[in-house]
């Protein structure tokens, strides 16, 4: 019995220890951002992700203008493989740049999201996506 009591406190340290580094590492919190938007059935799944300012102007949006952006999230989601994210903190704000490239023609992606710290936890502040379509 005191093997199984051994092994369920280990693991209950491993889970804990987890949760509070996906609290401080704004990479680990942006990955579980994009697991979340990729399958959200509504925007209201994203909403512990973000930032008040978000919230705020969320208030302002009618539910088709919600459905239309969660649709395009997406299918943006959908569509782009990331390649390499790199982080730079400065108190509570967390700056991530990200690449990438379209899954539809390998064309490269770079990204950048800002994230904010909000009662201790980071919140989604921005996102800003561009290709880098070469045009001949």
């Amino acid at each position: 019995m005191r093997h199984y009591s051994l092994l369920y406190g280990f693991i209950f340290t491993v889970l804990i220890a987890g949760i509070a580094l996906a609290d401080e590492d704004p990479v680990i919190f942006y990955d579980s951002f994009l697991k979340v938007s990729t399958n959200a059935k509504s925007i209201d799944e994203l909403k512990p992700y973000l930032s008040q300012k978000n919230l705020n102007e969320m208030g302002q949006v009618s539910k088709e203008d919600e459905a239309f952006f969660l649709e395009f999230m997406q299918e943006t989601r959908r569509t782009m493989k990331r390649k390499n994210i790199s982080s730079k903190v400065e108190g509570d704000k967390a700056t991530l740049t990200i690449e990438a490239v379209s899954t539809t023609d390998n064309t490269p992606i770079d990204g950048t999201a800002i994230l904010v710290k909000e009662n201790g936890s980071w919140k989604i502040d921005s996102e800003d996506f561009t290709s880098n379509v070469v045009v001949e």
